[in-house]
């Protein structure tokens, strides 16, 4: 580790990815995704949708969607919302396909009779970083796969690095907003 590093914070709470097929036979038409506003993230090509989807057991809890679509579909949550859904020992993965055992919640977009089982998984706070900024800042050889940094004075968070496919990517961390105590958008974090 470095030196104190001023690092931009986005949170990421809960959130779905979809697949094409999905989107399709939940009934989100090419129509509604053209009229969606989209926000840009931070982690390149990446954007969030004003469009949801709602648990049919838990009918105050939504997903937003993200794009673009992916090749499977996953809903990501954080901590607090495995103990709402009564999910524990939810995986988290990055990179890859859901294990085949993760357990899946029925989500639906307008119509409930057009609801599908899909796989969720935890949504660890989380480090997204380019290669470049990444031998910066760890000046080891080896590839690390969590880091620890203290959040203002008190909380310390273990993070998960995600080395992202853009060499000069700047870093951005992911936080549940659980786990935040400071107020604004961006804080001192501790390399």
């Amino acid at each position: 580790m470095l030196k104190q590093q001023k690092i931009e914070i986005e949170f990421s709470n809960r959130h779905c990815h979809l697949s094409q097929c999905d989107a399709e036979q939940l009934g989100i038409s090419s129509e509604e995704m053209e009229k969606a506003s989209l926000l840009p993230l931070k982690v390149d090509g990446q954007f969030s949708t004003s469009l949801y989807l709602s648990s049919l057991k838990y009918p105050d809890m939504r997903f937003r969607v993200l794009i673009p679509f992916r090749e499977w579909s996953q809903v990501e949550i954080d901590g607090s919302d495995s103990h709402k859904l009564n999910l524990f020992n939810v995986p988290f993965v990055y990179g890859g396909r859901p294990p085949g055992d993760s357990p899946r919640i029925e989500v639906f977009f307008k119509d409930p009779a057009k609801a599908i089982s899909i796989p969720v998984i935890f949504n660890p706070p989380h480090l997204h970083i380019g290669e470049v900024f990444y031998k910066e800042m760890y000046n080891s050889g080896e590839n690390q796969k969590f880091v620890e940094y203290t959040l203002g004075e008190f909380t310390k968070v273990k993070f998960l690095i995600k080395l992202e496919p853009s060499p000069l990517m700047t870093p951005i961390i992911h936080l549940q907003k659980d786990l935040w105590t400071g107020t604004g958008k961006q804080k001192f974090i501790l390399v």
